[in-house]
């Protein structure tokens, strides 16, 4: 699977704000509206395996909180960035099962951002999972 820093929301290693039973991703920012000639997938990895099934809302918006002009800098903690007035494009379940993926075609009606919201039926931290835009869906 190829991936870039990019178009990563959860890279793994790094510890989310949390409220609980919810997290939210990094923002990425596809910076244009529109779909993609070649569409994306969505890669999502269980890495550690959860206490209960994982709904993932796949969310995009035309507008992000300012605080989206910090950069991220691998491995240190991502700024709390929200995007605003999200449409949700699809929502999905992830196993709760170490090693579970998800792997889906991005639907058409993307905006510019995009960010992942992810609920869980027990408390979570993000650094249990993966998730990423990838031309391919190889997830071994």
């Amino acid at each position: 699977m190829i991936t870039d820093f990019e178009n990563t929301f959860f890279p793994g290693e790094e510890n989310y704000n949390s409220t609980g039973t919810t997290i939210y991703s990094d923002v990425v920012d596809t910076v244009k509206t529109g779909d993609a000639y070649n569409q994306l997938y969505l890669a999502m990895n269980n890495l550690k395996g959860t206490s209960g099934q994982l709904t993932v809302e796949l969310q995009t918006s035309d507008s992000a909180s300012s605080t989206l002009l910090k950069k991220r800098v691998a491995g240190q903690q991502p700024p709390n960035v929200t995007i605003t007035s999200p449409t949700v494009l699809g929502t999905y379940k992830l196993d709760a099962k170490k090693g579970s993926k998800l792997t889906v075609l991005l639907p058409y009606g993307l905006k510019r951002y995009v960010q992942l919201k992810v609920t869980a039926s027990a408390s979570i931290n993000s650094n249990v999972l993966f998730a990423a835009l990838t031309p391919d869906i190889d997830l071994r």
